[in-house]
């Protein structure tokens, strides 16, 4: 599979070839602190901590793939998502919430380009809680510990198909996901931003990602490449989900259940937005989309299905930055999907 790069190269479209570690390096030569953008994901396998970080590491400069092109780097808010928006987390302010994962993040576009950004044209109060690598039991956490205190009309759920079955499995795994299946259960992160910023600290000196030589910039493994890892891997590496073991759908209804109730507990009202993958398109790939609709319409929870739009066209691959190698969508893949979204919201 030929890289980005190559593929820009092939279309005239410049493209910054540096490393993430590089553009990390170049804002420290300016004495700006950066990091890869952080996925709570890390920690999924980890099943004794004392506190499980759902956001990122606040007020800092985070950076995300680069895959059309140029990296996404944004100022992360107060509890590490990705808002610019000043007093959006002010109580009563929220008209919109949104939770899902890279695809909600804004992976592969600049901030006013994403999907909330674009929403918040419509509706000025939308926040995003989305964080790369999310899947349905995170989505769920966040909603439970940021959203709930937001109290949005309007809640919406972002699902991408290829990817959140299969980060469902490990999540049902972890103990402390697994108890925001029931009821109340929160960790007050709210609370506690010091001590998920630690936390982050802590796991990004562990990796050491960047370590110091003489004019020598090293790879360490670790941190970079599972950044890089996290928001790439469900794209990159075909999670290809035939094998369904029949108990994650039943977890999947839980989570969905779950959500709506919470949402429904402040007068919201919970909306699902399916979205498709390139990889469905490219090699017609059914990600279990008739269940995972089935599930939700039995939840009698209004659903906005963006394949109906991607779908309708005779190249799908417009929404997509390249045609024959796998990535987020591009500008007009988000653009479409958002005014889709908002004519959903308008029309209601």
């Amino acid at each position: 599979v030929p890289s980005y790069e190559e593929l820009s190269k092939k279309r005239n479209i410049p493209f910054d070839s540096r490393t993430e570690l590089e553009v990390i390096e170049s804002f420290k030569k300016k004495n700006v602190v950066a990091y890869p953008a952080p996925s709570s994901v890390s920690f999924v396998r980890q099943n004794n901590m004392e506190i499980y970080p759902l956001s990122g590491l606040s007020n800092s400069l985070s950076v995300i793939c680069n895959e059309s092109g140029e990296y996404t780097i944004y100022n992360s808010d107060r509890y590490g998502f990705h808002n610019t928006g000043k007093d959006i987390w002010n109580s009563g302010v929220s008209e919109i919430g949104a939770v899902g994962d890279s695809f909600l993040q804004g992976s592969g576009v600049p901030t006013e380009k994403n999907i909330t950004s674009t929403i918040s044209r419509e509706y000025k109060k939308t926040i995003n809680l989305g964080l790369g690598g999310n899947g349905p039991l995170l989505e769920l956490a966040i909603l439970k510990e940021y959203m709930s205190q937001l109290r949005p009309k309007k809640v919406l759920w972002f699902y991408y198909e290829e990817g959140d079955l299969s980060d469902l499995r490990k999540e049902v795994r972890n103990p402390t996901l697994k108890r925001y299946l029931k009821g109340d259960y929160r960790q007050n992160l709210m609370d506690k931003q010091n001590d998920v910023d630690q936390v982050w600290n802590k796991y990004i000196e562990k990796q050491k990602f960047i370590k110091q030589e003489p004019n020598k910039l090293i790879e360490i493994a670790g941190f970079v490449k599972n950044s890089l890892k996290l928001s790439n891997l469900r794209l990159v590496i075909n999670a290809n989900l035939n094998f369904v073991p029949e108990n994650i759908y039943t977890h999947f209804q839980q989570v969905i259940s779950e959500a709506k109730r919470t949402v429904e507990s402040w007068g919201g009202e919970l909306y699902f937005v399916y979205l498709p993958s390139f990889r469905g398109y490219k090699y017609n790939r059914d990600y279990h989309r008739f269940e995972i609709l089935g599930i939700v319409e039995r939840q009698k929870v209004s659903i906005i299905d963006i394949h109906e739009e991607f779908g309708s066209v005779d190249n799908p691959f417009i929404y997509f930055p390249y045609e024959d190698c796998s990535a987020h969508y591009n500008e007009l893949g988000y653009k479409t999907v958002a005014q889709k979204v908002i004519e959903r919201l308008q029309a209601n």
